[in-house]
């Protein structure tokens, strides 16, 4: 499981109550939590991932489609309210974090998971030219089974 400083925080702080310390003399705050992680090499590390770049002429291309968008819309005198935008984003059911308290110099981390990550539903947002968002339509779940 991932394990973040506040994760640790809370844990220390539970070890203190069992051990009787009281609050007014340990509050596991945030430098001490930074501390204790030095003193026992260990820190905060990412899963690292390859992220896709945009290609190079990405803006020229981009100031081309749109002044291709104005021209039609101009030439067929498009209203605003019948021209619009959509897109799809999957949400996930299970989102493990990919931020764990490790230790220093490990090449790889591993962090469980319930085995649901891939899981999902995909979300759909649409809106048109005029700034109208369209309304989510009404459906009942269906098993796909």
């Amino acid at each position: 499981m991932p394990i973040t400083r506040a994760v640790i925080q809370l844990k220390a702080l539970e070890i203190a109550k069992d051990l009787n310390i009281p609050p007014t003399e340990f509050k596991a705050s945030f430098g001490w939590c930074r501390r204790m992680m030095r003193r026992n090499g260990l820190s905060l590390r990412r899963r690292t991932s390859l992220a896709q770049c945009l290609p190079s002429d990405f803006r020229e291309k981009l100031l081309s489609y749109q002044r291709y968008v104005i021209k039609l819309r101009k030439k067929h005198s498009y209203p605003l309210d019948q021209m619009g935008n959509a897109d799809q984003t999957p949400v996930f059911f299970d989102m493990p974090t990919f931020v764990t308290v490790h230790k220093k110099g490990d090449k790889s981390v591993i962090v469980r998971s319930t085995g649901n990550e891939k899981s999902r539903v995909t979300l759909m947002l649409a809106c048109l030219a005029d700034g109208t968002k369209l309304p989510v339509p009404d459906f009942e779940m269906q098993d796909r089974t």
